[in-house]
């Protein structure tokens, strides 16, 4: 029998449906000089997933972590 997964918004905790919408987050260090770090954030995807990457449930949750990243205060999950 397959093992059903159960995936849970990183901000919200609102459970992944099948017709959900959903987008990964992260942050990630650049190198460049001086070092600084960007965002990244794409379409969900069970088989793109990183460990590192945040479950985000749709476009609330998206502007949440994106604003808490411009105002330097989302240290959000690093690649």
């Amino acid at each position: 029998m397959a093992k059903s997964v159960i995936y849970t918004c990183d901000g919200c905790g609102k459970q992944k449906g099948e017709a959900n919408r959903w987008f990964r987050f992260a942050v990630k260090k650049v190198t460049v000089n001086p070092p600084a770090r960007e965002m990244v954030v794409a379409e969900w995807d069970v088989d793109d997933m990183l460990a590192n990457h945040m479950h985000l449930c749709g476009a609330e949750c998206v502007s949440k972590k994106v604003s808490e990243f411009v105002g330097g205060k989302a240290n959000g999950n690093s690649v």
